[in-house]
């Protein structure tokens, strides 16, 4: 049998949890049969289900005590019951501990709805406030600031974690929240300094009701539409925002570019992407590709633009591309892929000689997928083993792709072999460079070599390794078609300043967007 319980005992002996919890309970069951007896007094019916109800009670409570609890007696409750009276928090578990796994998130849940059910009634007092108040709105300043703060404070615990999150991704999510803290502590400062005016002027009976939604740092916490009328906002329980972050509330993250780029890419899925480098080698200087590069990129962006398609150039310091490329993927991509799913945003940072270029769908694949093209030019002829500084792993990871830009037959269709692009028969007159013969990466001056390290990750199931495989076949096309044409074009570019080439780029800006709107798709088109 089951420990006896009496309350001396509780009076003078230190009960554990599951104890002092067991005769709680006790005693609350003897108050209600009391209550529940003297109901029944003198009346026939209640006395009847009272005591059908204690007929069918004395079993169960029988079984109770006398089976089951021993038995937990025996058994004991998992290590943290016995420490704790409540429900572990995440970090009290042990790494494989799936009891205790359990117990928190069931915990976390409750606590996800108990808060999100907090936030609406807060919400539905701010929209009573001002419907009582229409011509008096100041009489809601409090209840409009509990509002702010509590929906705030659920989106920094609850926020970007999606439906099928649990407790672990929430303490993980915390942890990197105060490692981001302790690397930004001007932006901190700042908010601290901010956070208090505000409640500064709270207190003088002044309340900005920008501070929450225009123009500061809290800014657009679910999406970036603010919401002109309370009513307009998102409900706590209906998800996250695919486009929102969490970061985005603190002032100046925007001049971060480099944070969180790789956040989430690098553990679980390297082993799944597909690394290559190519290494393309030009009869030129390493200064004289700058411009040369910069000049071609301008003229390919027009011949691969039109009939709604192409580049949409957003900003050039440097620049963040839209390419929209409906007609550029395989056939059956474009066949299950939603109807404006395939518009690539492209991030580009040149430090020339280094550049790096990252390619994201976020209105639809997300973090599932991304291109990151890293390129380094060097003054060799493609001989340098780690032009990239990897790891032994990386290394070990990539396969090196030599392109030959004189080669007609490696990596091009029919369609981009051009007699005014084939350096096989082209011959300089300002430079005198030309024509490439066999060998010609072996005696030519200059030289230089870009070496591009392409990483392309496709996470769609059953399509994964065929998009990842079908990429690695474009970009060698790509890259070929495109530095036959820097050096094909190199009487058109040599002697150029960069004042030139910035002109050149704002002309070509302009047309980019004409042709984007109308004309028939062009460039380089997928099967």
């Amino acid at each position: 049998m089951g420990e006896v319980i009496t309350e001396s005992e509780e009076q003078t002996a230190n009960l554990t949890p599951v104890l002092r919890r067991r005769l709680q309970d006790r005693k609350e069951w003897e108050a209600y049969w009391k209550v529940r007896k003297l109901e029944a007094e003198g009346a026939f019916l209640p006395t009847i289900r009272y005591y059908a109800h204690r007929a069918f009670d004395f079993p169960a409570t029988f079984v109770r005590e006398n089976i089951v609890e021993p038995l937990h007696d025996k058994y004991k409750k998992p290590y943290y019951h016995r420490r704790l009276s409540r429900v572990p928090e995440i970090d009290l578990c042990g790494v494989n501990d799936l009891g205790c796994f359990y117990e928190a998130n069931e915990q976390y849940r409750l606590d996800k709805m108990v808060d999100g059910n907090i936030l609406d009634i807060l919400k539905q007092r701010v929209d009573r406030c001002f419907n009582y108040n229409e011509q008096h709105l100041n009489r809601c300043t409090q209840v409009l600031e509990d509002m702010e703060e509590a929906e705030l404070n659920f989106f920094i615990k609850y926020g970007e974690l999606g439906s099928e999150a649990d407790c672990r991704d929430v303490y993980m999510k915390q942890k990197h929240r105060m490692i981001w803290e302790r690397r930004h502590p001007e932006i901190m400062e700042e908010r601290e300094r901010l956070y208090k005016e505000h409640k500064e002027l709270l207190k003088a009976g002044k309340f900005d009701y920008s501070f929450w939604k225009k123009g500061m740092f809290f800014q657009d916490k679910k999406n970036y539409e603010p919401p002109y009328d309370l009513q307009l906002s998102k409900s706590t329980l209906e998800g996250d925002k695919p486009l929102s972050k969490d970061w985005k509330y603190y002032k100046k993250v925007q001049e971060d570019p480099e944070f969180d780029k790789e956040q989430g890419k690098t553990s679980s899925v390297r082993f799944f992407m597909i690394i290559k480098e190519y290494r393309v080698v030009l009869p030129m200087t390493v200064e004289e590709y700058q411009v040369g590069q910069l000049w071609s990129v301008a003229e390919a962006s027009k011949a691969e633009t039109g009939g709604g398609e192409g580049v949409e150039v957003l900003k050039n310091e440097p620049f963040q591309d839209t390419p929209l490329l409906d007609a550029k993927v395989p056939t059956i991509i474009r066949k299950i892929a939603p109807k404006g799913s395939l518009a690539i945003h492209e991030e580009a940072w040149n430090a020339y000689p280094y550049c790096r270029t990252i390619l994201t769908n976020p209105d639809y694949m997300k973090e599932n997928f991304f291109v990151k093209v890293e390129t380094i030019h060097l003054p060799d002829n493609g001989t340098n083993e780690n032009a990239h500084g990897l790891s032994k792993e990386e290394l070990a990871k990539r396969e090196v792709v030599m392109i030959n830009i004189a080669n007609d037959n490696e990596f091009l269709n029919s369609a981009d072999i051009h007699d005014d692009t084939r350096p096989s028969l082209f011959k300089s007159t300002k430079t005198g460079r030309g024509p490439l013969l066999n060998g010609w990466q072996n005696t030519s001056q200059p030289i230089m070599c870009a070496y591009k390290l392409v990483t392309v990750y496709f996470k769609w199931f059953g399509l994964q390794k065929m998009v990842e495989s079908y990429s690695h076949t474009q970009y060698p096309r790509l890259f070929s078609k495109f530095h036959r044409e820097v050096f094909c074009w190199i009487d058109k570019w040599h002697g150029l300043s960069m004042v030139d080439i910035r002109r050149i780029e704002e002309e070509v800006q302009r047309e980019l967007e004409e042709q984007r709107k109308s004309g028939q798709v062009r460039g380089m088109l997928a099967g």
